[in-house]
């Protein structure tokens, strides 16, 4: 038996599912503007979306989407970002996503903002 790659797999009360990422489509767009000699602003987007099978059918689909911002003047820096995603597969509030015998779990869906000053 090789090596297989799992990307998600689903834990329900009594039985796990293995599911693959199929058809899977990343576009992003981002620029920058520069109004002064030590200023930039970054401004950006991006999306995710695609489907995903079991060993036998689909069983869903997946997709994120996200916002960034990353501004520069002189010394300081300021970095923002929104993001979704969202794996509406069988109801389940959490999913092990994980590849070569390594997993972790996350949450079907979240909404999230993140900052960085510096």
């Amino acid at each position: 038996m090789g090596w297989q790659r799992v990307d998600i797999c689903l834990l329900t009360a009594r039985e796990m599912h293995a599911i693959f990422d199929v058809n899977t489509a990343a576009p992003r767009v981002a620029n920058t503007f520069r109004p002064g000699a030590d200023t930039s602003l970054a401004l950006g987007a991006s999306a995710l979306h695609g489907g995903l099978d079991d060993a036998t059918h689909s069983v869903g689909h997946y997709g994120a989407y996200a916002v960034h911002m990353n501004a520069n003047r002189g010394p300081w820096n300021l970095q923002w970002q929104a993001a979704h995603y969202d794996y509406p597969v069988f109801d389940a509030a959490r999913l092990a996503v994980g590849t070569y015998h390594f997993y972790d779990s996350i949450a079907a869906r979240v909404s999230g903002y993140t900052d960085n000053p510096a």
